[in-house]
């Protein structure tokens, strides 16, 4: 039987609504593909529905949408959209403030605000969250409310909800790697689903950029701790910096975690000269989280992540004693 919460969410999807699905700034596979997902289910119920991001779609991962329906915020443009739909669905993130400029025309809409997510703690902002802090993922839960219409999604929707569930689990072998994510994904395989296709989409094909930059990071790692600490710094300067997009910076920080001995990683990339975007990663379930959040960010245990007004080497010395601190522990 489907959870009261499900029950009510899929009663406001109803022909003619008007739905705008969006999710955090820096969207990734999980935020992407959760909002994919969603689209289908609510189009083939008659909602009419529009995907406006913060910003743009990472290239490597425009192949979840290859007619271009997810559109990229322009106020002059997403405004009046945003503010006159009937609900707004911010997904794969509970924080508000992690619109950015897309914040003001929300807080003016006179729609339902709803929440679907996984992540801990959300702020008391929505009218209604489907909340589910035990799933892997965003995809994971979008998954259950299609199985709770007894609907079976297309394919794209379907590569859509795989590609959610195998980013946010590390292609299945984070912590987070549950019985229910891999009954999800077999669903999704058994819906037409090609796992050494969507393998090869996701984890293939990798950008000159990307290839130099990583390069460049790990010939400057910083190991401390007996090798339980790993940090990389990525500053403006070092060439393709500003080439490389948010998902390959998160593909660097994992696998730093595949340096022998490391219990925690550090990335730091200089968004500007006093600004600074903090990724944490960690091995043995050791709460990084907590430390995202001390610095206005958030995310999950093993995951998580800010951005802080400073600049990128002040920003390290004021967290190195923190993250030295949980690798020793």
């Amino acid at each position: 039987m489907a959870a009261d919460d499900t029950r009510q969410f899929l009663a406001l999807i109803v022909p003619g609504c008007r739905f705008v699905l969006t999710t955090h700034v820096n969207p990734d596979g999980d935020g992407l593909g959760s909002q994919l997902g969603l689209a289908w289910l609510m189009r083939t119920q008659g909602a009419v529905v529009r995907i406006i991001n913060h910003d743009p779609t990472p290239a490597r991962l425009a192949f979840l949408d290859p007619a271009a329906t997810i559109e990229t915020y322009n106020p002059e443009v997403h405004d009046a959209v945003i503010e006159s739909a009937d609900v707004v669905v911010m997904l794969d993130n509970g924080d508000p403030g992690r619109l950015d400029t897309m914040r003001a025309p929300l807080d003016r809409c006179r729609g339902r605000k709803v929440c679907i997510d996984h992540h801990p703690d959300p702020p008391p902002y929505w009218d209604f969250m489907v909340h589910r802090v035990g799933a892997s993922s965003t995809g994971e839960i979008i998954a259950e409310l299609i199985q709770a219409t007894r609907l079976t999604p297309d394919v794209a929707a379907a590569r859509a909800l795989y590609a959610a569930v195998s980013s946010d689990t590390g292609r299945f072998r984070f912590g987070n790697t549950t019985q229910l994510a891999f009954q999800t994904a077999a669903w999704l395989v058994h819906c037409g689903v090609k796992p050494a296709e969507m393998y090869d989409q996701l984890e293939q094909g990798l950008s000159h950029s990307y290839c130099r930059l990583s390069g460049q990071v790990f010939a400057n790692m910083e190991i401390a701790a007996d090798g339980a600490l790993v940090l990389l710094r990525v500053p403006l300067a070092l060439p393709d910096a500003s080439a490389v997009d948010g998902e390959d910076l998160a593909r660097i920080i994992n696998e730093a975690l595949r340096v022998a001995g490391c219990r925690v990683a550090g990335l730091f990339r200089e968004l500007d000269p006093q600004q600074t975007k903090i990724s944490l990663r960690s091995n043995g379930g050791l709460d990084v989280q907590s430390i995202a959040k001390a610095y206005g960010g958030g995310g999950h245990k093993s995951a998580a992540g800010a951005v802080v007004a400073n600049a990128m080497e002040p920003t390290i010395e004021q967290l190195r004693p923190a993250l030295l601190a949980l690798a020793r522990s």
